[in-house]
């Protein structure tokens, strides 16, 4: 209940500007050093591309996403995770984490981007203040360190049920 209400509290002044889906996709594109997404679904194709972009381009890109949104029709998030397949592998770490707040990208730990267009491309898009910049930094710290990055043969196993 405690983090309801922190995440309700941080997104009543948290969004200000809204932000068009190109705005996100260059901004992730032009990342310096890390992204980290925090994605329950994923239907927005370019920002899939983007963060497969960012991690071929050598940026760390964290993805999180509760335990079964890889299995969701349509999501892109199985593509996503496979940029780590590549040789040699880019740097993409896919982590199952569930987190008391509405979708959002954090780009280089400066800025972050909320709300639902970043999982269908075509809803709201906000720019985060400082509240959210913050509250995003911790979450994805904690579950960085305590959630290991999930290897993309598995995520591509379940989706499709194949065999070990």
């Amino acid at each position: 209940m405690k983090h309801v209400v922190l995440s309700a509290l941080l997104l009543s002044s948290a969004l200000a500007q809204t932000i068009t889906l190109p705005s996100v996709t260059t901004a992730v594109n032009a990342a310096q050093s890390q992204v980290s997404a925090y994605l329950p679904d994923l239907q927005n194709a370019p920002l899939g591309k983007a963060l497969k972009v960012a991690a071929n381009a050598g940026v760390q890109v964290n993805v999180f996403a509760p335990r079964q949104a890889h299995l969701i029709r349509g999501s892109f998030l199985p593509s996503v995770s496979l940029a780590a397949a590549l040789r040699p592998p880019a740097p993409m770490f896919y982590r199952f984490a569930q987190f008391n707040s509405p979708a959002f990208v954090l780009i280089d730990q400066r800025q972050v981007y909320v709300g639902p267009g970043l999982m269908d491309g075509h809803s709201t898009i906000q720019l985060g203040n400082t509240a959210f910049l913050k509250y995003a930094l911790g979450v994805t710290a904690r579950a960085r360190q305590q959630a290991q990055p999930i290897k993309p043969a598995l995520l591509i196993r379940e989706r499709y049920g194949l065999k070990q």
